[in-house]
């Protein structure tokens, strides 16, 4: 007796059985056997990386021309993944400066400073993985560089102009999670500063105090207080035009 199996049947098995196949040949690398991976060694940890991102956001800015000031300063802290999971050993760093809504709408700032850190960034050879320009009336722009030691840039230009300085995965470190606040750039204030909660500002002098910090001293004596690192486990969204930061 003559057993005829359709082609579409006939197909089905062909893949069945090559399934079968890789699973056999590459067992090992299966997800639940897979030795853990982890990100490059990077020249600095958790210990130095707000610094070094301020002083990467400070390189950025310092060419441009007529600089008008940042209004805003946030940071964001969260676990790297490995393999869909977080971890706890390594973390990245997102700081974020955003100018005000007035300034935002100038045309130095929407579409000059980009064509600047554009020329300026592929000057330094660095790495312009994302040139994006979206809408019309006006135009909606993104940015983005990486260096070579790691650290990205993100300029964007929306409902608001935000610039963000990226440390990627770095080592996460116990004594990290409470460095002195680094002095903001671009004339943030002290209202507008919202990354102090990850880092100990006492004595912290901003633009405008400088009058009054040497005849007021009222922390003198304390010791500081304790605001550990915190992760809320928000990742950078995709360049969305109709959003604000």
């Amino acid at each position: 007796m003559t057993i005829r199996t359709s082609r579409s049947l006939r197909g089905s098995i062909i893949q069945v059985v090559a399934a079968l196949a890789v699973v056999t040949l590459t067992g090992a690398c299966m997800p639940s056997e897979r030795e853990v991976q982890y990100p490059p060694e990077r020249e600095f940890d958790q210990t130095t990386a707000w610094q070094r991102l301020e002083d990467a956001a400070a390189e950025a800015i310092a060419d441009l021309p007529d600089f008008p000031g940042f209004d805003v300063r946030t940071m964001m802290v969260t676990n790297c993944e490995q393999y869909g999971e977080n971890g706890t050993e390594y973390v990245q760093l997102d700081l974020t400066y955003k100018f005000s809504e007035e300034v935002s709408q100038d045309q130095l700032v929407r579409e000059t400073y980009v064509d600047l850190l554009r020329e300026k960034w592929n000057a330094s050879e660095y790495n312009v993985h994302r040139d994006e320009q979206r809408g019309e009336d006006p135009p909606y722009y993104s940015i983005e560089a990486q260096r070579p030691d790691g650290i990205n840039y993100w300029y964007w230009a929306a409902g608001y102009v935000v610039f963000h300085i990226q440390s990627g995965c770095i080592k996460a470190t116990e004594d990290g999670g409470n460095p002195p606040c680094p002095l903001p750039l671009g004339g943030v204030t002290r209202e507008n500063d919202r990354a102090t909660k990850f880092c100990d500002s006492i004595g912290m002098v901003y633009p405008g105090e400088e009058e009054s910090a040497d005849a007021i001293a009222p922390f003198e004596g304390t010791q500081p207080a304790t605001v550990p690192f915190q992760s809320d486990g928000a990742r950078r969204a995709a360049f969305d035009p109709s959003s604000s930061v």
